[in-house]
């Protein structure tokens, strides 16, 4: 391959950000409240009968983190993540002809079960087998598609909406999926450079009677998921990402009446100034993150990400004025969103590739549980304590604890096989 030529890595970077920007979970965190309300008002439905619809989405989430995970470790990225949009796709059209309360909740239960296998989760195995060097970049540039999704979905559904109904607005989105998103995402993700020939980061192929870099370890090695979980980095990770995971989504979940009820006492206009600022600053966080993960020690990263989390939860607790409670805004979206790249960047680091569906699947519903308790969790502190700021006190303590685990991360790092190991079991995969 010329030198001159653009990797191939660069386009499953775009097509994992197509994927990962219309995912199910963005769909369900910019557009659901929006469907949910037309849904309201077509049926006389509750708000809370439209939120359990949430809720059975995150249930299914739960479940199905570690089955994608296993069958992303079989299948691959690619076949994983075109099944996945494909039956988002057509759960949305059929939800667009919901008529029952029954129907809706079926439905939400089953994006959930698929959802897994629309967002990070396959992406995040094709590019830690594209990039080394660059894989932070990588990963914070296809995880910024999130700003893509979560500016088109609620204002692409609004209009629709408004013009034609609830139910064209949910088809709509439908065959975005299916005609946009599916070929988009089919066309452009890989699952491995070494299928077409090449090695990470563009690198070239050794000749004759060169030895192979380290670097270019294919996925077959590293821990199995049996080995990843008897470590003590595993638990420590997880752990500390469902904790993470319920402070951060009881706080944003709740933000509407939080930040009218505690501290400056903003305004419904002003707490939409400042949640905008935050999705802003997540996007920011995203491709800062990536960038720093490539130069700096992960561990450190992932310390400071979470303790800058901290330091937000304090601040929507006591800030005065709408200038504080914006700074807090933005600094939480910008450490979520680079604390967002961190889990993927540590699990195929200190466990390899060999098993990194069903390990990061693992992970992945370890902090989807925290963020399905977070928004009851902050109600139940909010009743128990009589107050709407202690409960943030409470969960920002934890935040800070939690974020020196982090240290204790990466005494087992997995070390790639040497250029002997490498071509061992090239000559092994070969016969």
């Amino acid at each position: 391959m010329s030198r001159r030529a653009v990797f191939p890595g660069w386009r499953v970077v775009a097509g994992s950000a197509v994927g990962i920007g219309f995912s199910a979970q963005i769909f369900i965190a910019a557009g659901y409240t929006i469907f949910a309300a037309a849904l309201g008002t077509a049926f006389g439905w509750s708000i809370s009968q439209l939120a359990s619809g949430a809720t059975l989405f995150l249930l299914g989430q739960v479940i199905s983190f570690p089955i994608v995970g296993a069958l992303l470790d079989r299948y691959g990225s690619r076949r994983v993540a075109v099944t996945g949009i494909a039956l988002f796709g057509l759960l949305l059209l059929a939800t667009s002809r919901v008529e029952a309360l029954w129907q809706l909740y079926s439905l939400m239960f089953l994006m959930g079960l698929a959802g897994p296998a629309t967002y990070t989760l396959p992406y995040m195995r094709a590019l830690s087998l594209w990039f080394v060097r660059r894989r932070g970049l990588a990963i914070g540039l296809a995880a910024s598609g999130i700003a893509l999704g979560g500016a088109l979905f609620p204002t692409g559904i609004q209009k629709i909406a408004g013009d034609r109904g609830w139910s064209d607005a949910i088809a709509a989105v439908g065959l975005l999926e299916l005609l946009v998103c599916l070929p988009l995402v089919a066309w452009l993700v890989r699952d491995d450079p070494r299928r077409v020939g090449l090695l990470p980061d563009g690198d070239e192929v050794p000749g004759a009677g060169e030895q192979a870099s380290p670097r270019a370890a294919p996925a077959e090695h590293g821990l199995s998921f049996a080995e990843a979980v008897r470590t003590v980095d595993f638990w420590i990770m997880g752990t500390i990402y469902m904790l993470g995971g319920l402070a951060v989504y009881a706080v944003i979940t709740n933000a509407s009446y939080i930040l009218t009820q505690t501290g400056a006492r903003l305004t419904a206009g002003q707490v939409a100034m400042a949640q905008s600022v935050l999705g802003i600053s997540v996007l920011v966080g995203r491709i800062a993150g990536g960038i720093a993960l490539d130069r700096l020690s992960t561990r450190a990263i992932a310390v400071v990400m979470t303790l800058v989390i901290a330091a937000a939860i304090f601040g929507y607790a006591v800030s005065a004025s709408l200038s504080a409670v914006v700074f807090s805004a933005f600094l939480m979206g910008l450490a979520t969103g680079g604390e967002g790249d961190v889990l993927p960047y540590m699990a195929v680091k200190y466990f390899g590739p060999r098993a990194f569906g069903k390990i990061y699947g693992m992970l992945g519903a370890m902090f989807a549980v925290g963020t399905a308790l977070g928004p009851v969790t902050y109600a139940t502190l909010a009743d128990w304590t009589a107050s709407p700021s202690k409960p943030l006190y409470m969960l920002g303590a934890v935040t800070a604890v939690i974020a020196f685990g982090f240290l204790g991360v990466g005494r087992r790092q997995y070390l790639a096989p040497t250029g002997d190991e490498v071509a061992a079991l090239e000559e092994k995969l070969a016969s």
